[in-house]
């Protein structure tokens, strides 16, 4: 009997070229997450602008939040901090400005009551 697979999903398709997470950083997370970990890209674009997390989120994203452990995005949208509600340890947000995305995306009720670690990335300053 094999243990279950664990979900990590990479949300990071910018309609702006330059926002684009490259196709070599999805192949090195997912060789760094070995076995056991699934990796999902989301194909559909996802709102990278501002904080990112307007809106819901797409359906795909939506769909592959649902028991995920770990989200990639811009922000984590309503619908995606929904769906992992109970499973989402850790969000990552692409935009060093949405350190604070999962309280402004998901308001208390329809977070569980250990919401998950959510970390920005840096920019270069200087």
């Amino acid at each position: 009997m094999s243990a279950p697979t664990r979900r990590l999903v990479i949300d990071l398709a910018s309609p702006r070229a330059a926002w684009r997470i490259p196709q070599e950083r999805v192949a090195e997370i997912t060789a760094a997450m070995g076995t056991g970990w699934e990796v999902t890209q989301i194909g559909t674009p996802a709102v990278s602008d501002g904080d990112g997390a307007y809106g819901s989120g797409s359906p795909e994203s939506i769909a592959a939040a649902r028991g995920a452990e770990v989200y990639f995005g811009y922000g984590v949208p309503r619908g995606v901090a929904d769906a992992g509600r109970g499973t989402l340890r850790w969000a990552h947000t692409g935009r060093p400005a949405s350190a604070a995305a999962w309280r402004m995306s998901s308001p208390p009720e329809s977070c569980s009551r250990t919401p998950p670690a959510c970390t920005p990335s840096r920019w270069p300053t200087g």
